[in-house]
């Protein structure tokens, strides 16, 4: 009778928190947060993890400055004790200010005269803009995913993490299931641990990106006093735009954005604190490398397991 009590209580505090949580929010690669490199640990037969993060996103363009916010909740259980299976449950919010050039005028005639405007170099003239803001926000794909830690031998561990991307996202989201699998090392190098993913994603999606995606990256966590890691991380995967826009050189506003395929190329640093055992609170910030990955990030979040 009294495991029957327990068993109750657990059960409603389980569903007490992701009620709790939801009333707040409701990559394909889910990691310890902030790391985008996910690790080969599982959670235990029966074992509960809760995960909600959220990232505030900086990019800028000639034309463009784009402001991001998003939030994710994240929730895996347990199935064996080396498979986890885990649901992902994102809401996305972007603002994009366009300032179009709308003309051009002569500094020092004050005229816009053909011939002059010919003859005139960029430092002769000054553009004309005109702000335009647009919002939109909503869900984005869910995603639900495994992981199993299939291997371990010594310092190394080798995890699977296969998964599909359900097009719940509307104008967000892909508008197409996908599906990606992605291989995980974890070495163990006491006081630091590292972890590689290698993975490929089937990018199918009715917006007229890329297909085949490959990914590719590596974090280093390294533990400065018990329950408080810092961490490092580092990746790129290939571009699923068909065209990039990056930015104009200042002597040549008058040319049309310069098309490339360069990927998206990131950095990333930040910490875990772990007070408990079964709790984490993280931040970070990612900054991007190439022009095809955001600016910066900002971001930070928590971790309930039990």
């Amino acid at each position: 009778m009294l495991d029957q009590n327990k068993k109750k209580r657990k059960a409603c505090y389980c569903l007490t928190v992701m009620s709790f949580l939801l009333l707040f929010i409701n990559e394909n690669i889910h990691a310890a947060h902030p790391l985008i490199t996910d690790d080969t640990g599982t959670q235990g037969k029966g074992k509960f993890e809760l995960e909600f993060n959220g990232e505030y996103g900086y990019e800028r363009t000639h034309q463009e400055r784009e402001f991001s916010t998003s939030t994710q909740f994240t929730m895996t259980y347990g199935i064996i004790d080396k498979l986890d299976l885990s649901v992902n449950f994102p809401y996305q919010s972007v603002k994009i200010r366009t300032y179009p050039i709308i003309g051009l005028f002569n500094k020092e005639a004050g005229s816009d005269d053909l011939k002059a405007f010919i003859a005139a170099t960029y430092d002769d003239w000054a553009p004309l803009f005109k702000r335009t803001t647009s919002t939109e926000s909503g869900f984005g794909d869910n995603s639900v995913e495994l992981k199993w830690n299939f291997l371990e031998s010594g310092r190394f561990n080798f995890a699977l993490k296969p998964g599909i991307s359900v097009p719940t996202g509307g104008d967000l989201g892909a508008g197409k299931f996908g599906a990606y699998g992605f291989l995980i090392t974890t070495i163990n190098l006491e006081p630091f641990t590292i972890h590689v993913n290698l993975g490929y994603i089937r990018n199918e999606n009715t917006v007229h990106e890329k297909k085949d995606i490959w990914h590719a990256s590596a974090a280093c966590e390294f533990e400065l006093v018990k329950g408080f890691r810092l961490v490092a991380n580092t990746g790129a995967e290939r571009n699923p735009e068909k065209s990039t826009r990056v930015n104009l050189t200042r002597r040549d506003p008058r040319d049309p954005d310069r098309i490339t395929g360069m990927p998206p190329v990131f950095v990333l640093g930040g910490f875990i604190w772990s007070p408990t055992e079964n709790f984490d609170f993280d931040a970070g910030f990612k900054y991007g490398l190439t022009k095809a990955e955001t600016d910066y990030s900002a971001m930070s979040g928590v971790t309930i397991r039990f």
